[in-house]
């Protein structure tokens, strides 16, 4: 392999965040290194971009967005690709982020947005830990979520209680995508096979839509759905993208299907 070029621990740390995120931008990065001196994350960034680690864009959609929005360039593939051998698809698919729609960009940072949102809440006696696709090759539960595939699997312990969560975020869905993933959940939650390996119940099921129309369709179609099976014990919970950006996930934005 090409030697690439130097760069520093900080900017290595950068290249995992865009590979776990795949877009983020300026704010977004500076709030995960935890770092006060957005000039110096600028640097980073500047020097990172000449020596082709990362590209940027300018969507158009996400909030805020006169800034750029970073993911990974042909020299950040090559490392993360060396550093992940087991993550091949999920590599291969970096080669084509420069061409990817708005909507999977702002899913994307949606969900680096709610990461970073739960992250703050953790105390001594709350701790959230969220997993994103990305993640789920080294996740002790990763054949598992691989299989059924949510946007991020979070954790939330209290008071040594444990309680789960799929997130499904539908950025720009069509419907059939829509009602082909609820059928899965279903699917999954009859099998038992997630009490089976985990000793655990089934995670509540968190959904996102992007507007209320889509809302009002999706709790019409999975209530129908439900009461059709005979499930009225699957935890689904719906809420409106606006809101999540607004209120954050732990607000009190989500009913009950």
């Amino acid at each position: 392999m090409t030697k690439l070029p130097n760069i520093t621990k900080t900017q290595h740390t950068i290249i995992s965040l865009l590979f776990r995120f795949r877009f983020l931008d300026r704010t977004q990065i500076q709030k995960f290194l935890n770092h006060k001196d957005y000039k110096t994350i600028n640097d980073w960034l500047r020097d990172l971009s000449e020596k082709e680690y990362i590209g940027h864009i300018y969507p158009l959609s996400y909030p805020n967005h006169q800034k750029p929005v970073y993911y990974l360039n042909k020299n950040g593939i090559a490392l993360v690709k060396a550093e992940n051998s087991g993550n091949a698809g999920v590599v291969q698919k970096l080669y084509r982020e420069k061409d990817r729609s708005k909507s999977f960009i702002d899913l994307c940072q949606l969900l680096a947005d709610i990461y970073l949102d739960l992250s703050s809440l953790n105390t001594a006696d709350v701790n959230f830990q969220m997993s994103v696709k990305n993640d789920y090759e080294s996740h002790e539960l990763g054949e598992m979520l691989n299989d059924i595939s949510p946007k991020a699997f979070i954790e939330q312990t209290a008071n040594d209680e444990t309680n789960q969560y799929f997130l499904e975020i539908f950025i720009n869905c069509p419907k059939d995508l829509l009602r082909m993933r609820i059928k899965r959940y279903i699917s999954y939650y009859q099998a038992s096979e997630w009490e089976a390996e985990t000793s655990m119940p089934f995670p509540t099921i968190l959904f996102v839509c992007p507007d209320d129309k889509t809302l009002s369709y999706f709790k019409q179609y999975t209530k129908t759905k439900l009461k059709m099976l005979d499930e009225p014990e699957l935890n689904i919970q719906i809420t409106e993208a606006n809101k999540v950006k607004e209120f954050g996930i732990t607000g009190d934005i989500w009913d009950r299907v």
